[in-house]
C-alpha cells in the first residue's frame, strides 16, 4: 500500500528545520513516503502506509503521523497502528512512538537514546519483547530526519 499523498501529509510544518537525509525537507509527501519505507524495512513482514494526524498547519512545528500496517495479503491491521510524534526541543530531534489501540503497551521515546515508558503511568520500564524493531525504526527515522551535517 503506498503512503498517503501530499494532500494528507505535512502541510507546511517542514519549515521548522527538519531534514531528510541531510537536505532541508521541501516536499511534504516525501516525509510520509520515507517513514513508510523505513517502517517496511524495520517492521517486517508488514507493509505500511503513513497518514498525517489532524491539526497540521502552517505554524505547527511538531508533527504527528500514523503508521498503518497491512499484512502481505493487504488486510489492514489497525490494532498494530503506530503513532509517531516528531518534535524538536532546542536543537535536538525527539520521537515518540506508541500503539494507540493498545494503551497498556509501553511507548518509546527516542532522543539520543531509547527510553521505554509504561503506556498508562508514564514511568520508565524495560523494553518489551516486541520492542527491538520499534527501536530500529526510531533510530532510522532519527538518522533520516536529523539536522544536516553538511556545512552551509
Amino acid at each position: 500500500m503506498p503512503a498517503s499523498g501530499p494532500d494528507r501529509c505535512a502541510s507546511g510544518w517542514w519549515r521548522s528545520g527538519l531534514y531528510l537525509e541531510g537536505r532541508a525537507l521541501s516536499e511534504p509527501g516525501a516525509l510520509c513516503r520515507r517513514v513508510a519505507a523505513a517502517a517496511d524495512l524495520c517492521l517486517k513482514p508488514h507493509l505500511h502506509a503513513v497518514v498525517a494526524g489532524d491539526g497540521f498547519g502552517e505554524e505547527q512545528l511538531d508533527c504527528t503521523l500514523r503508521i498503518q500496517p497491512r499484512s502481505s495479503d493487504g488486510t489492514r491491521l489497525p490494532l498494530d497502528d503506530i503513532e509517531l510524534e516528531i518534535y524538536r526541543s532546542g536543537e535536538d530531534l525527539h520521537l515518540m512512538l506508541s500503539w494507540p489501540a493498545q494503551p497498556q503497551q509501553p511507548m518509546l521515546w527516542q532522543g539520543n537514546h531509547p527510553v521505554w515508558m509504561d503506556g498508562e503511568s508514564g514511568l520508565r520500564c524495560e523494553r518489551p519483547d516486541c520492542g527491538a524493531p520499534l527501536e530500529a525504526l526510531a533510530r532510522r527515522l532519527r538518522a533520516l530526519l536529523g539536522p544536516s551535517l553538511q556545512p552551509s
